[in-house]
């Protein structure tokens, strides 16, 4: 009996040291990466419609700053956040965030009652195509805030002090054509005014 004891514990310590040392190595393959990439992971299982984004951002407090242009409170507690920019040899060309966040009273009263962002109240905030798996909520029990002619929505909700809020926008303006490369411009003299050359002296 005991011989069989020892022989099954034999078995299952030859199975199990090797798993061990596949899980160790993995987990700390893993940290390593976090390590050297703090605020970037892979993409989301987004369903892109076009090219995927070049970078996604995915640190809460980076997201939470560049979303609401003022850094978390102590009460703000952020759920879910993703930034995804889209660049090329030129820089920035499209960009856009989601955040999922428990709200403090006092971010509350900045995005509604100060109304930071100058947005209007409107009935519904269709869900984007494009965005992660986990932003989401119940269009029947959220109040929204809508920037007039821009795309940020903020959800509240309308039973807890969860706050959704999304936007999205294109990169930084390209700039116009060279002058030299559309040839000399030559300015026209204004209206009423008299020449800004002299007249042409006649020969003899």
């Amino acid at each position: 009996m005991m011989a069989a004891v020892r022989h099954v514990m034999k078995f299952f310590r030859y199975l199990l040291i090797p798993a061990l040392i596949v899980a160790i190595a993995l987990i700390a393959w893993r940290w390593n990466d976090f390590r050297g990439n703090p605020d970037l992971g892979p993409l989301s299982p987004v369903a892109w419609k076009g090219p995927p984004p070049n970078l996604k951002i995915t640190d809460p407090a980076a997201v939470f700053q560049r979303a609401f242009h003022r850094a978390p409170g102590p009460g703000d507690e952020i759920v879910n956040a993703e930034r995804h920019e889209w660049k090329d040899a030129e820089g920035l060309t499209k960009w856009q965030w989601f955040i999922e966040v428990k709200a403090s009273p006092d971010l509350v009263k900045y995005l509604r009652e100060d109304n930071a962002f100058g947005l209007i109240p409107v009935a519904t905030a269709p869900l984007p195509d494009e965005r992660p798996a986990w932003y989401g909520y119940d269009p029947g029990s959220v109040k929204v805030l809508k920037s007039p002619r821009g795309k940020m929505h903020l959800i509240f909700s309308s039973t807890n002090n969860t706050l959704h809020a999304t936007d999205s926008g294109a990169g930084f303006q390209r700039g116009t054509r060279d002058p030299a490369q559309n040839g000399p411009t030559v300015a026209s003299p204004a209206p009423g005014r008299l020449p800004t050359t002299s007249p042409p002296i006649p020969k003899p």
